[in-house]
């Protein structure tokens, strides 16, 4: 391929569609569930242009690093860092001290130009429902670029002083970087979906399309027309075929990257049809402010999402269009205002552009090292809507060690009695820890917690958003608590309804692939626990959930204090039964087979409106998981009746019922 520099519109209407496929998917428009690929679109763009700049300098005997740093300063860093600035107001105007926190640490590693390796650090997933949760997200592709931009640049200088046979150099490295994607998406996809050594085959397409010469069949017309038209179709399948449960980057990232690649490559060698189409003035003009509205639609989503309680994909039509709407004018705006005056030198001399970006990125950092190290400026917050949201705190016991993937904590272990329970579970068994202390406490029982994130006690479990093996994890455990002769009951509790879900389809299946996880697989791996336990002689109670929200509750009592944000209705009994009444039902089959005990809160706390606010506290840390104060001053009575049969109403204060446990907030 030729690396003649000329303006090529078809690449700005190739541009086009991949910043739309971006923006589409990300709003929830068209059904298109697959438009995350139009990053790897603008991978291989990248990877031609800039070597195609590189090679011309190098061949000329010109090359600098100086001035390759200089064009791509010009080109990614102001409208990147104003960005930066007005999401860093928005976070400050509307964040709770926590959110603002992982903000300012995000934004940080955007600032160092390795937010990709801070979301597989922090084993972010790119596609889980509460993404948008993060408006900085989508910068994880500026990541990759800009590590690219690091290396290539230095091996292509020395490979020309070397003058070694340069195309088949990236040709090996590029067919080693989708070698290790292939191989990551089946043991690590997160890494291989963040890190640079797995992406880097997408930017290498780009590279060998201007390292080598178009062939010349590429000529004939025919020929072009439909190699064209099949790059064309490469690329839009997979908007369409490819979900947020495909495995990726790997094969799955060969037909758009391939794809785009051959629209380059024919759209250089002569006209084509879908080259004129590309070249259409609407199509150049997205193309043209393709990098402004890519940094911009995400945030506009993202802080829309944090307002209105919803996540992008469910946003009403009405809001969808002004969501989509408002990010094309800004990204218009950036491009007109901010990117085209920084780019021309005789605004901005590399001096300059150098300097100014230099402070940017110091007063930046400088602003989000104060936000961190003042744990999210919990100040900027009323002091009696400080002490409001502080109700919602979760906590955890101090007296904890790992185990297991997990941690195994003591409850009560201070009665002196030994252990006589465990209760085992995901994260809804530790936020009703406290719960179930006060009902150890009132029956002067001790015992243990073993609960881990995303891994409730169903066997065969599969979920690769946890970096533990869920299901080794539990087989594990059942084998430890089945012969364990101290305890002699076993409390089961899960966010039953988020398996039955499956939280996007993606991540929970027992036959280990990624189908959605069903009501009867849940009763089968469930059972299979109850069944093994009942068999060593253990009582089991099987906890149902607690009703689930739908809305971050100490987010939306803030907004609605702070700025007159109306409260959503609050669930009732019967939408939860609505929804979960298979999930009780199939509770009910194992209770009946293995005679063991289900309880039920949901009943208990909708009177029939489920509150979200109990004795002036906040009933939830978020949208399901109980606040730990609530948890243990109202659900634990109710624990202590209905798992040992203690009327609290008898118990004195010399019983020990009441007193806050030792902890430490998550």
């Amino acid at each position: 391929m030729s690396a003649d520099l000329k303006y090529r519109p078809d690449i700005d209407g190739l541009r086009a569609i991949a910043v739309g496929s971006v923006v589409l998917y990300h709003g929830g428009v068209l059904g298109m569930t697959g438009g995350f690929v139009g990053v790897d679109v603008f991978f291989v763009i990248s990877g031609f242009l800039i070597t195609s700049i590189l090679k011309r300098e190098c061949e000329a005997d010109a090359f600098s690093l100086v001035g390759f740093y200089e064009r791509r300063a010009r080109r990614i860093l102001p409208a990147l860092f104003f960005m930066l600035f007005v999401c860093f107001g928005g976070a400050w105007l509307l964040y709770l001290p926590e959110a603002f926190d992982k903000f300012a640490k995000s934004a940080l590693s955007v600032v160092l130009f390795a937010s990709n390796l801070w979301y597989w650090r922090s084993a972010t997933d790119y596609f889980a429902a509460d993404a948008s949760a993060d408006p900085l997200l989508h910068t994880w592709s500026l990541g990759i670029e800009e590590q690219f931009y690091l290396v290539f640049p230095v091996l292509l200088y020395f490979l020309y002083r070397w003058r070694t046979n340069i195309p088949l150099v990236i040709a090996l490295l590029t067919a080693g970087s989708f070698a290790l994607s292939v191989y990551g998406v089946a043991a690590w996809w997160n890494a291989a979906f963040f890190l640079p050594i797995t992406r880097a085959w997408e930017l290498g397409l780009g590279a060998m399309l201007a390292l080598v010469a178009a062939p010349g069949w590429m000529n004939i017309r025919w020929l072009r027309e439909l190699l064209a038209a099949g790059a064309l179709i490469a690329i839009a399948a997979p908007l369409y075929l490819l979900t947020d449960h495909s495995p990726f980057p790997g094969v799955n990232a060969l037909g758009p990257s391939v794809g785009a690649a051959v629209l380059i490559a024919t759209g250089g060698a002569g006209p084509t049809l879908v080259g004129r189409l590309l070249s259409l003035p609407p199509m150049v003009f997205l193309g043209l402010i393709s990098y402004s509205l890519y940094l911009w639609h995400w945030p506009v989503m993202s802080f829309t999402s944090f307002v209105i309680g919803l996540y992008p994909a469910f946003f009403p039509p009405v809001v969808k269009v002004l969501v989509i709407a408002g990010s094309l004018i800004l990204g218009v705006l950036s491009w007109r205002f901010i990117e085209r005056p920084f780019r021309k030198r005789a605004v901005f001399d590399r001096s300059r552009i150098f300097a100014a970006s230099g402070v940017s990125g110091v007063v930046l950092a400088g602003l989000l090292v104060w936000v961190i190290a003042g744990d999210g400026l919990s100040s900027r917050i009323p002091a009696e809507t400080q002490t409001l949201l502080a109700s919602a705190q979760r906590t955890l016991p101090t007296d904890c060690t790992p185990h297991e993937g997990g941690a195994v904590c003591s409850i009560n272990a201070g009665s002196g009695q030994p252990v006589s329970f465990v209760l085992w579970g995901d994260s809804h068994a530790e936020a009703l820890e406290p719960a179930v202390r006060y009902a150890a406490e009132a029956s002067d029982r001790a015992g243990e917690i073993q609960a881990l994130g995303g891994c409730p006690a169903i066997l065969d479990l599969l979920n690769t958003n946890i970096a533990t093996d869920c299901a080794a994890r539990n087989r594990a455990l059942l084998a430890e608590i089945a012969s364990d002769p101290r305890a002699d009951s076993v409390v089961l509790v899960g966010f039953w309804k988020n398996y039955v879900r499956n939280a996007n389809g993606k991540f929970f299946d027992v036959s280990g692939g990624r189908e959605p996880f069903s009501a009867e697989a849940l009763e089968t791996g469930l059972d299979a626990v109850v069944a093994a336990l009942r068999k060593a002689g253990k009582e089991v109670y099987i906890v149902a959930d607690v009703p689930e929200f739908g809305w971050h509750v100490p987010r939306a009592v803030y907004l609605s204090q702070r700025f007159g944000v109306p409260l959503k209705p609050s669930p009732d009994l019967a939408g939860y039964l609505a929804v979960n009444q298979p999930i009780l039902d199939a509770f009910e089959r194992i209770a009946q087979r293995h005679d063991a005990h289900v309880v039920t809160l949901a009943d208990r706390m909708c009177a029939p409106e489920c509150p979200w606010l109990h004795d002036g506290n906040l009933v939830y840390e978020d949208a399901h998981h109980l606040s730990s104060l609530v948890a243990r001053e109202w659900i634990g009575p109710m624990l202590a009746t209905a798992l040992w049969q203690v009327e609290v109403s008898q118990l004195t204060p010399g019983d020990g019922v009441g007193q806050p446990p030792a902890s430490t907030p998550r």
